[in-house]
């Protein structure tokens, strides 16, 4: 706007259009590498909330294993505790 208003003005002045020509050439260069930039962070974003649910649900499957692996520990202890208490009984009864 402000260049055409220079081309158009009586005081034409060919060294302040080619500043404005220059700024607004400028202004539209930094507004493309701002709109670059915000599309390259948000798909970085995306791309890390992604891996983000990956990693929650990899972290959540490895809780319930361990939590089965415990389980299983705990019914193999007490197993193993009964077995144990079976044997010690029988060691102390007495011979017939």
């Amino acid at each position: 706007m402000v260049l055409f208003f220079l081309l158009f003005s009586k005081q034409f002045d060919e060294g302040r259009i080619l500043d404005v020509f220059a700024s607004c050439l400028n202004g539209i260069f930094m507004k493309r590498q701002l709109e670059q930039r915000l599309k390259e962070l948000r798909a970085e974003y995306a791309a890390g909330q992604k891996t983000l649910a990956e990693l929650e649900n990899k972290q959540m499957n490895l809780k319930n294993t361990l939590l089965r692996i415990r389980t299983a520990i705990q019914v193999l202890e007490e197993e193993l505790a009964k077995e144990n208490s079976k044997e010690e009984d029988k060691t102390k009864q007495p011979i017939k």
